[in-house]
């Protein structure tokens, strides 16, 4: 007999679709007061999820010349 989900299970699933969406939503304001552009912050920003990307994508992104430096 398959039951519907209770407010435990509800919950539980909230909580982790807050703990994913959150980080990915700082990530591209971050991306875009550096100055790059909506496009480019939401691909990084997805793109941060996977794991040993983002350490590489967090190197690039410390290194790279910033649109907002030269202001």
């Amino acid at each position: 007999m398959m039951m519907g989900l209770g407010f435990k299970e509800l919950s539980i699933i909230l909580v982790i679709l807050a703990l994913l969406v959150f980080p990915l939503v700082l990530i591209a304001r971050i991306c875009t007061k550096a100055g790059f552009s909506s496009s480019f912050s939401g691909w990084f920003a997805v793109l941060s999820v996977l794991p040993l990307v983002n350490l590489i994508l967090l190197w690039i992104f410390a290194f790279i010349p910033w649109p907002n430096e030269n202001r």
